[in-house]
Protein backbone atom coordinates (compact mmCIF):
# COMPACT_ATOMS: atom_id res chain seq x y z
CA UNK A 1 0.00 0.00 0.00
CA UNK A 2 1.29 3.61 -0.42
CA UNK A 3 0.24 6.49 1.34
CA UNK A 4 1.23 10.12 1.33
CA UNK A 5 1.56 11.13 5.00
CA UNK A 6 -0.18 14.56 5.16
CA UNK A 7 1.85 17.51 5.59
CA UNK A 8 5.32 15.96 4.66
CA UNK A 9 5.76 15.45 1.07
CA UNK A 10 6.29 11.80 2.23
CA UNK A 11 6.13 9.15 -0.08
CA UNK A 12 6.20 5.33 1.81
CA UNK A 13 5.45 2.21 0.37
CA UNK A 14 4.05 -0.37 2.49
CA UNK A 15 6.15 1.47 5.75
CA UNK A 16 9.50 1.31 4.19
CA UNK A 17 8.96 -1.91 2.58
CA UNK A 18 10.07 -2.15 -0.49
CA UNK A 19 7.85 -1.80 -4.04
CA UNK A 20 10.17 -5.03 -4.91
CA UNK A 21 11.82 -5.91 -8.44
CA UNK A 22 11.05 -4.72 -12.36
CA UNK A 23 11.69 -3.83 -14.90
CA UNK A 24 11.80 -0.07 -15.07
CA UNK A 25 12.47 2.56 -18.05
CA UNK A 26 15.50 4.66 -18.08
CA UNK A 27 17.12 7.12 -20.45
CA UNK A 28 14.74 7.83 -23.15
CA UNK A 29 12.74 4.63 -22.81
CA UNK A 30 14.77 3.33 -26.31
CA UNK A 31 16.87 0.97 -24.09
CA UNK A 32 16.14 -2.35 -22.90
CA UNK A 33 14.64 -1.26 -19.48
CA UNK A 34 16.98 -1.94 -16.27
CA UNK A 35 15.53 -4.43 -13.83
CA UNK A 36 15.76 -3.09 -10.57
CA UNK A 37 13.79 -2.35 -7.01
CA UNK A 38 11.85 0.37 -6.83
CA UNK A 39 12.58 3.86 -4.79
CA UNK A 40 10.74 3.05 -0.89
CA UNK A 41 11.06 7.21 -0.76
CA UNK A 42 11.02 10.41 -2.04
CA UNK A 43 10.74 13.33 0.43
CA UNK A 44 11.88 16.91 -1.17
CA UNK A 45 11.34 19.02 2.10
CA UNK A 46 13.83 16.16 3.92
CA UNK A 47 16.01 16.20 1.36
CA UNK A 48 16.34 20.27 0.59
CA UNK A 49 17.31 20.14 4.61
CA UNK A 50 20.06 17.41 4.27
CA UNK A 51 20.98 19.61 1.00
CA UNK A 52 21.18 22.70 3.17
CA UNK A 53 23.61 21.22 5.97
CA UNK A 54 25.57 19.57 3.55
CA UNK A 55 26.80 22.95 1.40
CA UNK A 56 27.29 24.00 4.85
CA UNK A 57 29.64 21.27 5.55
CA UNK A 58 31.40 21.03 1.94
CA UNK A 59 31.82 25.21 3.10
CA UNK A 60 33.82 24.63 5.90
CA UNK A 61 36.31 21.89 4.53
CA UNK A 62 36.61 23.93 1.26
CA UNK A 63 34.92 21.97 -0.87
CA UNK A 64 33.81 23.66 -4.23
CA UNK A 65 30.62 25.60 -3.67
CA UNK A 66 27.23 23.02 -4.84
CA UNK A 67 29.55 20.16 -4.89
CA UNK A 68 26.50 17.94 -3.30
CA UNK A 69 23.68 19.94 -2.56
CA UNK A 70 21.05 19.52 -3.44
CA UNK A 71 21.45 16.86 -6.13
CA UNK A 72 23.19 14.32 -2.95
CA UNK A 73 20.92 15.50 -0.21
CA UNK A 74 18.39 13.89 -2.43
CA UNK A 75 20.53 11.10 -3.33
CA UNK A 76 20.97 10.57 0.46
CA UNK A 77 17.06 10.56 1.34
CA UNK A 78 16.03 7.63 -1.55
CA UNK A 79 19.04 5.85 -0.80
CA UNK A 80 17.95 5.54 2.86
CA UNK A 81 14.85 5.30 3.21
CA UNK A 82 15.24 3.56 7.11
CA UNK A 83 15.74 6.53 8.99
CA UNK A 84 13.93 10.62 8.45
CA UNK A 85 16.74 12.17 10.79
CA UNK A 86 18.61 14.73 8.88
CA UNK A 87 22.04 13.74 11.17
CA UNK A 88 22.25 10.57 9.99
CA UNK A 89 20.95 11.24 6.73
CA UNK A 90 23.49 14.31 6.69
CA UNK A 91 26.30 11.91 7.34
CA UNK A 92 25.75 9.23 4.66
CA UNK A 93 25.89 12.77 2.07
CA UNK A 94 28.80 13.77 3.90
CA UNK A 95 30.98 10.42 2.76
CA UNK A 96 29.39 10.58 -0.66
CA UNK A 97 30.46 13.54 -1.19
CA UNK A 98 34.30 13.07 0.14
CA UNK A 99 34.36 9.76 -1.34
CA UNK A 100 33.25 11.07 -4.85
CA UNK A 101 35.99 14.14 -3.98
CA UNK A 102 38.63 11.16 -3.36
CA UNK A 103 37.52 9.56 -6.60
CA UNK A 104 38.46 12.99 -8.64
CA UNK A 105 41.88 12.74 -7.66
CA UNK A 106 43.31 15.86 -8.87
CA UNK A 107 47.27 16.06 -8.59
CA UNK A 108 49.21 12.75 -7.41
CA UNK A 109 46.72 9.91 -6.61
CA UNK A 110 49.46 7.90 -5.06
CA UNK A 111 50.46 10.84 -2.71
CA UNK A 112 46.56 11.52 -1.49
CA UNK A 113 46.66 7.44 -0.94
CA UNK A 114 49.63 7.63 1.23
CA UNK A 115 48.41 10.90 3.37
CA UNK A 116 45.01 9.04 3.95
CA UNK A 117 45.55 7.19 7.28
CA UNK A 118 46.92 10.67 8.84
CA UNK A 119 43.04 11.90 7.46
CA UNK A 120 41.13 9.32 8.73
CA UNK A 121 43.27 8.70 12.42
CA UNK A 122 45.55 11.52 12.40
CA UNK A 123 49.23 11.70 11.98
CA UNK A 124 51.49 9.15 13.48
CA UNK A 125 53.00 10.30 16.79
CA UNK A 126 56.56 10.66 14.97
CA UNK A 127 57.13 13.62 16.59
CA UNK A 128 58.46 16.60 13.92
CA UNK A 129 57.59 14.03 11.01
CA UNK A 130 53.91 14.14 12.14
CA UNK A 131 53.85 18.13 10.90
CA UNK A 132 53.81 16.91 7.22
CA UNK A 133 51.08 14.98 7.30
CA UNK A 134 49.42 17.66 8.89
CA UNK A 135 50.05 19.48 6.21
CA UNK A 136 49.63 17.26 3.46
CA UNK A 137 45.57 16.79 4.92
CA UNK A 138 45.05 20.20 5.33
CA UNK A 139 45.56 21.16 1.60
CA UNK A 140 43.92 18.64 0.15
CA UNK A 141 39.70 19.65 0.84
CA UNK A 142 38.85 15.78 -0.17
CA UNK A 143 41.30 14.64 3.00
CA UNK A 144 39.66 17.29 5.39
CA UNK A 145 36.26 16.40 4.43
CA UNK A 146 36.84 12.41 4.63
CA UNK A 147 38.33 13.39 8.13
CA UNK A 148 35.65 15.41 8.94
CA UNK A 149 33.16 12.87 7.91
CA UNK A 150 34.77 10.04 10.26
CA UNK A 151 34.72 12.63 13.33
CA UNK A 152 30.70 12.35 12.55
CA UNK A 153 30.92 8.58 12.07
CA UNK A 154 32.91 7.93 15.18
CA UNK A 155 29.82 9.76 17.34
CA UNK A 156 26.95 7.23 15.61
CA UNK A 157 29.00 3.86 15.03
CA UNK A 158 30.67 1.43 17.16
CA UNK A 159 34.60 0.37 16.71
CA UNK A 160 33.98 -2.59 14.27
CA UNK A 161 31.60 -0.48 12.07
CA UNK A 162 33.97 2.67 12.08
CA UNK A 163 36.68 0.27 10.57
CA UNK A 164 34.75 -1.11 7.99
CA UNK A 165 34.04 2.45 6.48
CA UNK A 166 37.60 3.14 6.87
CA UNK A 167 38.12 0.04 5.11
CA UNK A 168 35.70 0.66 2.60
CA UNK A 169 37.83 4.03 1.82
CA UNK A 170 40.81 2.67 1.41
CA UNK A 171 39.65 0.33 -1.14
CA UNK A 172 38.01 3.01 -3.42
CA UNK A 173 41.27 5.31 -2.69
CA UNK A 174 43.45 2.20 -3.46
CA UNK A 175 41.46 1.49 -6.63
CA UNK A 176 42.01 5.06 -8.25
CA UNK A 177 45.77 5.32 -7.26
CA UNK A 178 45.77 1.97 -9.57
CA UNK A 179 43.90 3.61 -12.58
CA UNK A 180 45.62 2.72 -15.61
CA UNK A 181 46.68 6.52 -17.73
CA UNK A 182 47.25 4.59 -20.85
CA UNK A 183 45.67 2.43 -23.27
CA UNK A 184 41.56 1.84 -21.76
CA UNK A 185 41.82 -1.29 -19.11
CA UNK A 186 39.91 -4.36 -20.06
CA UNK A 187 35.79 -4.30 -19.28
CA UNK A 188 36.80 -6.67 -16.48
CA UNK A 189 38.81 -4.55 -14.56
CA UNK A 190 36.31 -1.55 -14.79
CA UNK A 191 33.60 -3.60 -13.49
CA UNK A 192 35.80 -4.70 -10.45
CA UNK A 193 36.81 -1.13 -9.94
CA UNK A 194 32.89 -0.35 -9.94
CA UNK A 195 32.27 -2.47 -7.11
CA UNK A 196 34.77 -0.55 -4.92
CA UNK A 197 33.84 3.03 -6.40
CA UNK A 198 30.08 2.74 -4.71
CA UNK A 199 30.74 2.00 -1.15
CA UNK A 200 27.73 3.18 0.64
CA UNK A 201 26.32 0.14 1.88
CA UNK A 202 28.68 0.00 3.95
CA UNK A 203 27.20 2.79 5.92
CA UNK A 204 23.39 1.47 5.85
CA UNK A 205 23.16 0.16 9.58
CA UNK A 206 24.82 3.20 10.92
CA UNK A 207 22.72 5.85 8.96
CA UNK A 208 19.41 3.27 9.94
CA UNK A 209 20.36 2.96 13.66
CA UNK A 210 21.45 -0.30 13.96
CA UNK A 211 24.77 -2.53 14.43
CA UNK A 212 24.93 -5.66 12.05
CA UNK A 213 27.47 -8.18 13.42
CA UNK A 214 30.89 -8.16 11.86
CA UNK A 215 30.96 -11.43 11.11
CA UNK A 216 27.93 -11.80 9.01
CA UNK A 217 29.02 -8.74 7.32
CA UNK A 218 32.07 -10.51 6.67
CA UNK A 219 30.63 -13.45 5.68
CA UNK A 220 31.36 -14.52 1.86
CA UNK A 221 28.39 -15.57 1.15
CA UNK A 222 26.97 -11.55 2.19
CA UNK A 223 30.16 -10.08 0.51
CA UNK A 224 29.17 -11.45 -2.72
CA UNK A 225 25.60 -9.99 -2.58
CA UNK A 226 27.38 -6.56 -1.87
CA UNK A 227 29.63 -7.25 -5.11
CA UNK A 228 26.57 -7.81 -7.20
CA UNK A 229 24.66 -5.02 -5.78
CA UNK A 230 27.39 -2.41 -5.90
CA UNK A 231 28.55 -3.47 -9.76
CA UNK A 232 25.15 -2.99 -10.78
CA UNK A 233 24.91 0.50 -8.76
CA UNK A 234 28.27 1.40 -10.90
CA UNK A 235 26.59 0.01 -13.84
CA UNK A 236 24.05 2.19 -14.02
CA UNK A 237 26.01 5.55 -13.54
CA UNK A 238 27.89 4.08 -16.36
CA UNK A 239 25.13 3.53 -18.51
CA UNK A 240 23.53 7.19 -17.90
CA UNK A 241 26.85 8.42 -18.52
CA UNK A 242 27.12 6.91 -21.73
CA UNK A 243 23.79 7.98 -22.71
CA UNK A 244 24.60 11.62 -22.43
CA UNK A 245 28.06 11.27 -23.73
CA UNK A 246 29.28 7.88 -25.12
CA UNK A 247 33.40 9.09 -25.00
CA UNK A 248 32.67 9.07 -21.49
CA UNK A 249 30.32 5.97 -20.76
CA UNK A 250 32.85 3.76 -18.35
CA UNK A 251 32.28 -0.07 -18.80
CA UNK A 252 29.87 0.73 -21.83
CA UNK A 253 32.33 2.25 -23.68
CA UNK A 254 35.01 -0.57 -22.67
CA UNK A 255 32.64 -2.72 -24.16
CA UNK A 256 32.24 -1.49 -27.60
CA UNK A 257 36.14 -1.01 -27.72
CA UNK A 258 37.06 -4.87 -26.43
CA UNK A 259 33.40 -6.55 -28.10
CA UNK A 260 33.41 -4.37 -31.48
CA UNK A 261 29.97 -3.44 -30.68
CA UNK A 262 28.29 -0.26 -31.79
CA UNK A 263 27.32 1.84 -29.44
CA UNK A 264 23.46 0.56 -29.31
CA UNK A 265 24.48 -3.02 -28.65
CA UNK A 266 26.93 -1.94 -25.76
CA UNK A 267 24.41 -0.05 -24.10
CA UNK A 268 22.33 -3.07 -24.31
CA UNK A 269 25.23 -5.46 -23.33
CA UNK A 270 26.05 -3.56 -19.94
CA UNK A 271 22.18 -3.56 -19.41
CA UNK A 272 21.88 -7.29 -19.69
CA UNK A 273 25.41 -7.40 -17.65
CA UNK A 274 23.61 -4.95 -15.01
CA UNK A 275 20.15 -6.90 -14.54
CA UNK A 276 21.77 -10.48 -13.72
CA UNK A 277 23.54 -8.94 -11.03
CA UNK A 278 20.31 -7.68 -9.89
CA UNK A 279 18.56 -10.89 -10.18
CA UNK A 280 21.61 -12.66 -8.59
CA UNK A 281 21.49 -10.11 -5.44
CA UNK A 282 17.98 -10.96 -5.39
CA UNK A 283 18.45 -14.53 -5.18
CA UNK A 284 21.25 -14.18 -3.01
CA UNK A 285 19.21 -11.99 -0.75
CA UNK A 286 16.97 -14.68 -0.18
CA UNK A 287 19.11 -17.46 0.23
CA UNK A 288 20.27 -15.52 3.10
CA UNK A 289 17.31 -15.30 4.18
CA UNK A 290 16.95 -19.02 4.55
CA UNK A 291 20.51 -20.03 5.40
CA UNK A 292 21.07 -17.31 8.07
CA UNK A 293 18.36 -16.43 10.24
CA UNK A 294 19.28 -12.83 11.57
CA UNK A 295 17.00 -10.30 12.08
CA UNK A 296 20.06 -7.95 11.54
CA UNK A 297 20.96 -8.97 8.36
CA UNK A 298 17.85 -9.35 6.76
CA UNK A 299 17.16 -5.45 7.81
CA UNK A 300 20.37 -4.79 6.17
CA UNK A 301 19.78 -6.20 3.23
CA UNK A 302 16.10 -4.47 2.70
CA UNK A 303 18.55 -1.60 3.65
CA UNK A 304 20.98 -2.54 0.42
CA UNK A 305 17.54 -3.33 -1.78
CA UNK A 306 16.45 0.04 -0.66
CA UNK A 307 19.78 1.76 -1.53
CA UNK A 308 20.29 0.18 -4.74
CA UNK A 309 16.33 1.33 -5.49
CA UNK A 310 16.73 5.14 -4.49
CA UNK A 311 20.50 5.36 -6.35
CA UNK A 312 18.94 4.13 -9.15
CA UNK A 313 15.86 6.29 -9.31
CA UNK A 314 17.95 9.34 -8.63
CA UNK A 315 19.84 8.74 -11.98
CA UNK A 316 16.77 7.53 -13.52
CA UNK A 317 14.78 11.04 -12.78
CA UNK A 318 17.73 13.29 -13.17
CA UNK A 319 19.61 13.67 -10.16
CA UNK A 320 18.88 16.72 -8.37
CA UNK A 321 15.55 16.73 -10.21
CA UNK A 322 12.97 14.93 -10.59
CA UNK A 323 11.36 14.18 -14.23
CA UNK A 324 8.50 15.83 -15.05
Amino acid sequence: MTETIAGSGVLRTGAHRSPGFAERPWGDDAHPPLYSPGPVRTDDALAAEVGRRLAAWERENGLPAGRGEPALGRLAVLAHPGTDDPDLLLLAAQFCTAWRALAARPGDPAARLAALPAALDGPPPADRYAREPEEAVAADPALRALGSAVAHLRGHATPSQVMRVRSATFQLAASGAAEPTGAPPPVWRRLTALRLAFPAPVLIDVVDGYRLDADLFADPRVQRALVCAGTAAGLVHDLHAAERDPAHGGAVRLIAAEEGHPPPDAIRAAVALHNGLVRDFEDARRRLAAALPSAELRRFLHGVQGWLGGFTEWHRSGGARPRA
